[in-house]
């Protein structure tokens, strides 16, 4: 009777589905079948023989995460069986439409667990605590949503138990297993899971001085661990490096040039690698062995916009063929591929799911996979941004349009006054608040005040940082939470996550706040956060490169470019002029445009466009001198 009861209240929540659950991924439940299988029209006496019937103990049963799914896994008693994936990765697809969706799978599944499915593009704050580095995540947890831990490993420690991508054969057995295991030591995993629970994941990263010093410190690093022959760092994987060229010419302005030449070097030999699509234009997501094989096809859009960044910011130092075809190209799949039609663009594109390794179609094999629909704020603000700076450096204007109607679309649909921003755009908006939403928001929008002298665009920004300092702060250090605490604690979220990127962001945010005019509290910001993260930089390796760049502008004063009148090929000259550290300010008024450079003390007056780019050089490198004696 029990088994009779959690189905039928399955049931009634979830609905029929597909594979990923019609449930999560819709506001309204399905139409449901008959979930009696004919039980009312039959004799009371014979009533429950043969039942539930075998199409619905084989059926999927994914409720999305939240407190209702884990308020049943508490009220009949059952483990959950927590998936973590997305339509868009070859792994997760293989995963849920090969093993998940066997029959045997789902009537262990719906025997002995609550299935719980979790999209982590949707959910970051999920993402942050359960991730594993790779995708899918399948794992077993209590009722309450603290891992199940086992001390089955190598070390022989209680660790939670994660199952990961197995065959078939492989996953009835690990199920039937874990039912062993919950039906014998229910209590003691619960007082071992409360023990670990207790010592997990709290201490934030060691604090320390925020100085030149500190990036110093990862340069250091950077350098000894560079890929001379293939680019970037180590010999595997290889994917974009988020600001990575922009650090190295930042630096190199202060005459400390070392980093530079490899930075350059590795954007080429990415552009001339398998990662680059020929057939589409834009980048691949990873290559996962040496010599640049193994790729990973998906395509998506966030390193996809920053690589955009990364290539403007060097092909305004030199021209570059190769670089300038993959910029246009990059921007081409964006525009012809994952634009939606509201003007925003989808998180990216699916993996060729009919081939072994994901990568039939753009062999020459089938038709072009499926696009992802989800639509994010912070990243359609950053590839916003990106659109526009690339069409301003190549003259494309249509481009520079786009990127200020996603952004438009992003303060239309997600963006409320002193309330932030919100995380999902499309299709399925909610009310969550995450600090990556509001960082990446934040920072797009200033870049895009930057390129366009939109004043909504810096107000914007401006209330969206300071709703993120107000409503994030961690009483245990100078960090920023990843959400706003007490909303919705299950598991693992009653645990303090304080992302390394989302905080950097917010205080690369800050920092252009402040150098735009728009409070002094806002450096001060900026540099708890970078404070709080600098106690050993080069421990972050790669990952550290965004909070290298954060730490040089922190420390280096940007030149403050001025545009008064009609001055806007003034200050489109401006923006294409290889100065790696500038923040344009835009004044309203009529008459003349003229150009007012001002850093470290010095003002110069430009308002001839063939001079803006000398005056900006000379400018920058009188106090790039002073900066590196």
């Amino acid at each position: 009777m029990m088994r009779t009861l959690l189905l039928l209240v399955i049931v009634a929540i979830a609905g029929s589905g597909s594979v990923f659950g019609q449930a999560v991924e819709q506001d309204r439940l399905p139409p449901l079948p008959d979930p009696a299988g004919g039980l009312l029209d039959r004799p009371s006496q014979a009533a429950f023989d043969g039942w539930p019937p075998q199409q619905l103990r084989e059926r999927a049963y994914w409720l999305p995460w939240g407190v209702p799914a884990f308020n049943t896994a508490a009220l009949f008693n059952r483990p959950v069986l927590f998936v973590m994936a997305v339509r868009w990765n070859h792994g997760s697809q293989r995963m849920m439409n090969e093993v998940m969706a066997d029959p045997r799978i789902r009537a262990l599944a719906n025997e002995g667990f609550v299935s719980v499915i979790v999209n982590p593009d949707r959910r970051p704050d999920v993402k942050e605590r359960y991730q594993t580095g790779g995708l899918p995540v399948i794992a077993v947890l209590l009722p309450d949503g603290r891992p199940m831990l086992s001390q089955a490993n190598d070390l022989g420690v209680a660790e939670p138990i994660v199952i990961g991508s197995v065959g078939v054969d492989e996953m009835e057995f690990l199920l039937g297993e874990a039912g062993v295991y919950w039906g014998r030591w229910a209590g003691l995993l619960r007082e071992v899971a409360a023990e670990w629970y207790e010592r997990e994941g709290g201490d934030p990263p060691p604090a320390g001085s925020p100085s030149l010093e500190a990036s110093d410190n990862l340069t250091r690093w950077l350098l000894g661990s560079a890929d001379q022959q293939g680019g970037g760092f180590g010999l595997a994987p290889k994917f974009v490096l988020p600001g990575f060229y922009e650090y190295a010419a930042l630096r190199s302005s202060r005459l400390a040039p070392a980093l530079q030449p490899h930075a350059r070097s590795s954007l080429r030999k990415m552009c001339a690698s398998p990662l680059f699509d020929e057939r589409d234009g834009g980048f691949h997501r990873m290559a996962g062995a040496p010599e640049w094989k193994s790729i990973e096809h998906e395509k998506m859009l966030e390193p996809n916009s920053h690589l955009m960044r990364d290539l403007v910011f060097a092909l305004r130092a030199e021209a570059d063929p190769g670089m300038s075809l993959s910029l246009e190209r990059t921007a081409g799949f964006l525009l012809d591929v994952l634009k939606r039609p509201d003007g925003t663009f989808s998180i990216g594109q699916w993996a060729d799911l009919n081939s072994d390794d994901g990568g039939g179609y753009w062999r020459g094999d089938g038709e072009a996979p499926g696009i992802e629909p989800l639509a994010l704020a912070g990243t359609n603000a950053l590839a916003g941004a990106a659109l526009m700076r690339a069409g301003v450096l190549l003259e494309k204007d249509a481009w520079v349009a786009a990127g200020r109607e996603a952004i438009d679309q992003v303060l239309r649909q997600a963006y409320q006054p002193a309330l932030g921003v919100q995380h999902v755009l499309e299709p399925r908006k909610d009310s969550m608040r995450f600090l990556v939403a509001q960082a990446d928001t934040a920072l797009g929008l200033v870049d895009a005040y930057q390129v366009s002298g939109e004043k909504r665009y810096l107000e914007a920004a401006e209330d969206i940082a300071r709703f993120a300092l107000n409503n994030l702060s961690d009483d245990a250090s100078d960090l920023l939470h990843d959400r706003i605490r007490g909303l919705g604690e299950v598991g693992l979220l009653g645990k303090p996550r304080r992302p390394v990127r989302a905080n950097v962001r917010l205080a690369r945010a800050l920092i252009r706040l402040h150098a735009l005019g728009r409070g002094e509290d806002l450096r001060s910001g900026a540099t708890r956060i970078l404070t709080a993260l600098s106690g050993d930089v080069a421990a972050f390796r790669v990952q550290g490169i965004e909070l290298g760049l954060a730490l040089e502008e922190l420390n280096r004063e940007p030149v403050v470019v001025e545009v008064s009148g009609q001055g806007r090929a003034l200050a489109r000259a401006a923006l294409n002029a290889s100065v790696p550290w500038q923040v344009l300010r835009w004044s309203e008024g009529e008459g003349a445009g003229k150009l007012t450079l001002r850093r470290v003390g010095r003002s110069v007056e430009v308002d001839q466009v063939g001079g803006v780019a000398e005056a900006l050089a000379r400018l920058a490198a009188e106090a790039g001198r002073k900066e590196g004696a």
